[in-house]
């Protein structure tokens, strides 16, 4: 059997199909991922802007809180529970981006318990000073989008990723590494040729009306 048919078989009936979207800071994943899920009716979870809309609530506790205002991983036993509450309303069948997830390994045991394997996994790879720049000069200057925040994350993101990415490629083959070192159009356009090199997409396609 083909590894594709075995993923599609490992999602969960009656539950949402996912895409996840890893890579660095400023790696360009909340752009293209909101742009591919606007194109083609998909549901785009940002779970970085999921976690600052929690801790805005005065119900957050103070050790949820912690975690995202110090720039730490939120451990999944904690994340699992936030992810969950958003996708609630999500139908049976539904495709969702899941964008920054998982940030490391150990968020992933849950969520597939839950919902089974995501269909793909997007690694989004774009070099270090070209994304720290990107960071730095986003234009909503979201609070932490600092040098130091920055090369805190980054750090952390070469730690872990690695494991992730032999996770879902090497062992599961449900890696697809992009190129997103371009423009916003020239990523966005590589993502589109490679995404239509995997069965897993064209599956997708065929299910859909969507009209290019």
């Amino acid at each position: 059997m083909a590894a594709s048919d075995t993923a599609k078989m490992k999602t969960k009936p009656g539950k949402p199909r996912f895409i996840f979207v890893v890579g660095a800071p400023g790696a360009g994943k909340g752009t293209l991922s909101k742009r591919l899920a606007e194109a083609f009716g998909y549901v785009h979870i940002s779970v970085g802007d999921l976690l600052r809309e929690t801790v805005s609530d005065p119900a957050t506790s103070d050790l949820i809180r912690g975690y995202v205002e110090r720039g730490e991983l939120v451990p999944g036993e904690h994340l699992f529970p936030i992810i969950k509450a958003k996708l609630r309303d999500c139908v049976a069948g539904q495709v969702v981006i899941l964008d920054g997830f998982p940030r490391q390994l150990g968020q992933v045991e849950g969520f597939e318990r839950e919902f089974g394997e995501p269909l793909l996994v997007l690694f989004f790879n774009c070099p270090r000073d070209l994304a720290k720049g990107r960071v730095l000069g986003r234009q909503e200057g979201r609070a932490g989008d600092t040098s130091d925040m920055f090369e805190k994350r980054f750090k952390e993101y070469i730690n872990l990723n690695p494991e992730i990415l032999d996770y879902y490629g090497r062992d599961r083959g449900k890696l697809l590494e992009v190129d997103t070192s371009r423009d916003s159009d020239t990523s966005y356009g590589n993502l589109l040729r490679l995404l239509q090199t995997r069965r897993e997409w064209l599956m997708l396609l065929a299910e859909d009306t969507y009209q290019p």
